[in-house]
């Protein structure tokens, strides 16, 4: 993980780990990003029901912004709105489960994932195998977008040093809820390659040496163009879109994500104006090209919406970054 100079005191809220494995007080601007995705999590941005907020953020280097504030993101979201863990409408009782569908039944140690077959008597009947229906602790329909594999996930597969960092990260709830549920809430938009990049950084809390993880095991990315090996999962907690997709990854979805993060400005230019996300935070590299049609993007859509203060927002961006910031609530800033 890169570092930059920064004025204030190192944070102790989280470890990182360098290359050559050595371990290091995590910056104090990747700890601010992170607590945006907090914050962002709680709603707290959110000025006014029913309102669209929008955060412009420019930095000297873009690097792992997204990546922490997603980790954030998807952290606190679980940890605090226990009926975004999964999306409700996707619950299913075993009786209303249609023969040929596709199901995802939760067992106390696994979750199968498959073709749903049959319930005959006390006998659940499906393509990853047959259980007693009274075992299974839920069953729900998988979205028809998403690449669920079939089989059979057991909590055992995982390693012990995930397992212990997800303990640790998820307080007192158990790893296999966050590993196999999944949600749509988050949307990243930029880079894949680049994006996963970022996201292999490895974190951990302090004094804590054993349960060091990568920041993609907290943000679990759905790949939504369906290649590679990432977009065989069995649950995730956030969707990954490349800027340069044709159609929106949301638009099949019975509503838009709550919270998108468009990464660079090609994914600003292109995105802004078509998501519907009540809160879009941009991240702009003052470097990169593309930058000045990203800004007049931004300054238009500005236009019509109101400016909303730091004292509003609760968060003050690091140094060297610059934050713009408004909302589609209340008359449109005069100030253009």
């Amino acid at each position: 993980m890169p570092d930059r100079p920064h004025p204030q005191r190192p944070s102790p809220v989280l470890l990182a780990e360098a290359v050559d494995g050595t371990q290091h007080v995590a910056p104090p601007w990747f700890v601010n990003w992170v607590r945006l995705g907090a914050l962002a999590a709680l709603d707290t941005l959110l000025i006014e029901p029913r309102s669209q907020v929008i955060l412009a953020l420019s930095a000297p280097v873009r690097c792992m912004a997204a990546a922490a504030f997603a980790f954030g993101y998807c952290r606190q979201r679980f940890l605090t709105v226990p009926e975004l863990r999964c999306p409700p409408d996707s619950s299913r009782s075993l009786a209303e489960l249609k023969p040929g569908s596709r199901a995802w039944l939760r067992l106390a140690d696994r979750v199968l994932s498959g073709t749903y077959h049959s319930l005959q008597g006390d006998r659940v009947h499906t393509s990853a195998g047959t259980y007693q229906a009274a075992v299974v602790r839920e069953a729900r329909e998988p979205p028809a977008w998403a690449p669920v594999p079939g089989g059979r996930y057991l909590l055992a597969e995982k390693s012990s040093a995930e397992l212990a960092f997800l303990s640790g990260m998820l307080r007192s709830h158990h790893p296999l809820d966050y590993i196999t549920s999944w949600s749509w809430d988050l949307v990243v938009v930029g880079s894949p390659s680049r994006l996963r990049t970022d996201l292999a950084a490895r974190i951990g809390p302090p004094g804590s040496a054993s349960s060091m993880g990568s920041l993609a095991s907290i943000v679990r990315p759905l790949d939504i163009t369906g290649t590679g090996e990432r977009s065989q999962l069995v649950g995730w907690r956030s969707v990954l879109m490349p800027a340069r997709s044709d159609d929106a990854a949301w638009a099949s979805w019975p509503e838009p994500p709550t919270t998108a993060v468009l990464d660079g400005a090609y994914a600003i230019s292109r995105w802004l104006e078509e998501c519907d996300a009540r809160l879009i935070v941009a991240i702009l590299d003052r470097s990169e090209p593309g930058l000045e049609a990203a800004v007049s993007v931004l300054e238009q859509r500005r236009a019509y919406m109101k400016a909303i203060t730091l004292d509003e927002l609760r968060w003050q961006p690091s140094s060297g970054c610059e934050l713009m910031a408004f909302g589609s609530a209340g008359e449109p800033d005069s100030r253009g």
